[in-house]
């Protein structure tokens, strides 16, 4: 963690060939075809610059998502895939199994933020102001991107 950005690196899953969907068992076996059958070093990269910006490095693919606030209930993001041009030329396949991967997750990191956001107007409505607890380690990271966000915005930090 650092001011203005914070940065994980995730292994490779033990649980890496046994996909949960479809769409992932097609990433890893097109993903391993390409690696000769060979893990990748590392699951991902990923790197938070606040408050918009994601750079998610995968296995031979740099991806880079930009929220951009639409209204107060809307936020588009814009995401950009960029591939070594030995892929982008010749392996179609890596291509558009990794895109659905990245999408399928996508699909289900949207669920999440309209369940919080909708928890989120009831506890408003009702006059709450309920905030945590963080569960950390695999949180840690959402910890310290509303720290940042407080202090931007010159809001007191929480008592602990």
């Amino acid at each position: 963690f650092r001011k203005e950005y914070s940065v994980q690196t995730v292994g490779v899953a033990p649980s890496f060939g046994k996909p949960g969907s479809e769409v992932y068992k097609i990433w890893h076996e097109v993903l391993l075809n390409y690696r000769n059958g060979e893990l990748p070093e590392r699951g991902a990269i990923w790197l938070t610059y606040y408050p918009h910006i994601m750079v998610e490095w995968y296995p031979h693919v740099l991806t880079v998502s930009t929220l951009h606030p639409v209204s107060p209930t809307k936020t588009m993001n814009m995401v950009e895939f960029y591939y070594p041009e030995e892929i982008a030329a010749f392996e179609r396949e890596f291509v558009d199994a990794q895109k659905a991967a990245y999408m399928e997750t996508c699909i289900e990191d949207d669920e999440i933020g309209e369940r919080m956001d909708a928890g989120r107007r009831a506890l408003l409505a009702r006059g709450d102001n309920e905030v945590g607890p963080y569960q950390s380690p695999m949180e840690d990271g959402m910890q310290h991107f509303h720290e940042w966000y407080r202090n931007a915005l010159g809001a007191d930090q929480p008592k602990p």
